[in-house]
């Protein structure tokens, strides 16, 4: 779990409060599918269903406030620098304040010796 520097401990029970409300959220949707399996034939499904499909909006829409967008902005620029090296273009990695303690990256270029290709060797 992350935590923040400041001196109030505010922001750091707002970060742990919304991670915490990932993982419950994960947990619960897991939980609701599996109960939706198990009761998949009962008169209870109606309203199972309805609870796991809450549960599954409510992690669909907390999901941008959380860690897990991380993984959407890492795949964008993973993508934005495979096409810019295809174009021969500069590689820009962004200025990352929190994971470089402040200090500006300097920019690089991406070379390669040759293209890339989807058939092998």
């Amino acid at each position: 779990m992350a935590t923040t520097d400041d001196p109030s401990g505010i922001r750091r029970r707002s970060v742990l409060g919304m991670e915490v409300a990932s993982i419950l959220l994960l947990l619960l949707t897991s939980l609701t599918g599996l109960l939706l399996l198990v009761l998949r034939a009962t008169p209870a499904m109606g309203v199972l269903l309805a609870i796991h499909l809450g549960v599954v909006l409510g992690l669909f829409l907390t999901l941008p406030c959380g860690k897990f967008v991380h993984a959407v902005y890492r795949f964008a620029v993973v993508v934005r620098c495979r096409l810019e090296s295809r174009r021969g273009g500069p590689v820009v990695i962004p200025e990352a304040s929190a994971a470089s303690g402040g200090k500006r990256l300097a920019p690089r270029t991406a070379h390669r010796s040759s293209p890339i290709t989807l058939d092998g060797p």
